[in-house]
């Protein structure tokens, strides 16, 4: 299942496929609010900070 709502995701999933920046994929055993706390335990103040995604050029001038 895919969605935006948190207060959905906390309540209904067991565990989560997070897509995280820099084209990172992390499976995470629980729900969303212990995924918010095991990223602000592993990134500190930053987990709060968006960040602009910054793609690879397609080609090369």
């Amino acid at each position: 299942m895919i969605s935006h709502d948190r207060w959905f995701l906390d309540r209904i999933a067991t565990h989560m496929l997070a897509f995280e920046g820099d084209s990172k994929v992390r499976w995470f055993d629980g729900n969303y609010a212990e995924y918010e706390e095991y990223r602000h335990k592993e990134l500190g103040a930053e987990a709060d900070r968006p960040h602009r995604i910054r793609y690879r050029p397609l080609t090369r001038a």
